[in-house]
């Protein structure tokens, strides 16, 4: 009886066929096998029973979220409007892509201001009106960045000079205000007669801070300078020799 016990998973009192068994491993076998698949079968019928009950309560809740979308459209709809009340812009020229709309609206300024101002400068044809062009553009030009600073000392500096034959490279600095320094390149023209128009020439944001000696800023300065154009490049602060 204690053999029998000890060897039957569930315990022996389950099977009364298994009191009759003594000392037969054969019966004793097949009384284990009977029990644990018994045994098997009660933990599906119960793994069967929680799935269901999970599915249940799923639908339940899945019920209860549809409720509240459905009151929730209707109390839309009871205070006088509907869905696609809501859809104000959808579907109205210029709102298919919103995202861009505030690029297309400063670019559309920016198109329009472009246009203008070469309407203007077309209309320049004499020197009078070229006069009265200029002065409306140093208005605007004085109205962005407020009144020009009180004039100070520039404390011209020459450090060389390059013969490159129709013109030449002065190296000079200044000082735009007391103190700060301005490194420059004065491109003037040799075959040609003075005064000469003069060009200032600032620098764009090239590679690795490039200033005044990059190729294409030399280009610009002996392009203009051949063809009669004194012309001062001057670095920013934060390139070349600045």
């Amino acid at each position: 009886m204690s053999i029998i016990s000890r060897q039957i998973h569930p315990p022996i009192h389950l099977f009364p066929l298994a009191l009759t068994v003594k000392n037969n491993c054969t019966s004793i076998n097949l009384v284990n096998n009977i029990g644990v698949a018994m045994y098997n079968i009660k933990y599906f019928k119960r793994l069967r029973l929680n799935l269901v009950f999970f599915i249940l309560l799923f639908l339940i809740l899945l019920m209860a979220l549809n409720l509240l979308l459905f009151a929730g459209v209707n109390s839309i709809t009871l205070s006088g409007l509907n869905a696609k009340d809501l859809e104000v812009l959808s579907g109205r020229e210029g709102y298919e892509d919103f995202d861009q709309q505030l690029g297309k609206y400063l670019g559309n300024i920016g198109t329009a201001k472009c246009l203008e101002r070469k309407n203007r400068i077309d209309a320049v044809k004499t020197p009078s009106q070229f006069e009265e062009f200029r002065k409306e553009r140093l208005a605007s030009f004085l109205t962005g960045i407020g009144p020009f600073p009180e004039r100070t000392p520039l404390n011209v500096k020459h450090y060389g000079r390059v013969d490159c034959g129709d013109y030449v490279i002065e190296k000079l600095t200044y000082e735009s205000r007391p103190g700060y320094i301005v490194t420059v390149n004065l491109y003037i023209p040799t075959r040609h007669t003075p005064p000469y128009p003069i060009v200032l020439c600032p620098i764009g944001h090239w590679e690795a801070n490039r200033g005044k000696d990059y190729f294409l800023v030399q280009e610009r300065g002996i392009g203009l300078a051949r063809r009669g154009y004194l012309t001062m490049i001057f670095e920013p602060f934060g390139q070349g020799e600045r």
